[in-house]
């Protein structure tokens, strides 16, 4: 009979944890971006919401990435390149005139997915990985912006849609 309560007792206390499955990052593919969210510097007010078919500007952003046309600008990574600039080829390829080299690190594998840094001539982009799921990547960054004839420190959300391999 005890052996019977013990056993009962470790199979209810065993079954009860749970297993979690680290996060590993998959940021390789082709991306459109389809949305981006500018707050404050402390996330109390939402600034800015552009969505496909706005153009998002912004002239204090290194050249590679100030224009952005939501839902036709692309960007691609592979496993340590950030590809910007597409040409569309006559095959219906895309070939990217720009490529950097970047690292992530900072990842927790349970519950943070770290940052990206991006190195682009003698700057560092640096991005927050907020998302990394099979179809989309989010990734927030501390920026400036010119609000109101000022320059005005924020956070720039960037929600991306993987549309190839």
């Amino acid at each position: 009979m005890k052996t019977t309560l013990f056993l009962l007792f470790t199979l209810i206390l065993t079954s009860c944890l749970k297993y979690q499955e680290p996060k590993l990052l998959s940021l390789s593919g082709e991306y459109i971006i389809e949305n981006i969210i500018v707050h404050d510097e402390n996330f109390t007010t939402e600034i800015m919401n552009s969505q496909t078919g706005d153009i998002f500007t912004n002239t204090l952003e290194i050249p590679q990435i100030d224009t952005i046309n939501l839902g036709t600008t692309k960007w691609s990574f592979d496993y340590s390149t950030f590809y910007v600039l597409p040409i569309e080829n006559v095959n219906g390829t895309t070939t990217y005139s720009e490529q950097y080299f970047y690292n992530t690190f900072g990842q927790n594998y349970f519950d943070d997915l770290g940052y990206i840094d991006i190195f682009i001539g003698n700057k560092i982009l640096t991005f927050k990985i907020i998302n990394d799921g099979t179809e989309s990547l989010g990734l927030r960054s501390k920026s400036e912006l010119y609000l109101n004839g000022e320059i005005t420190k924020v956070n720039i959300t960037y929600k991306l849609t993987r549309i190839g391999p």
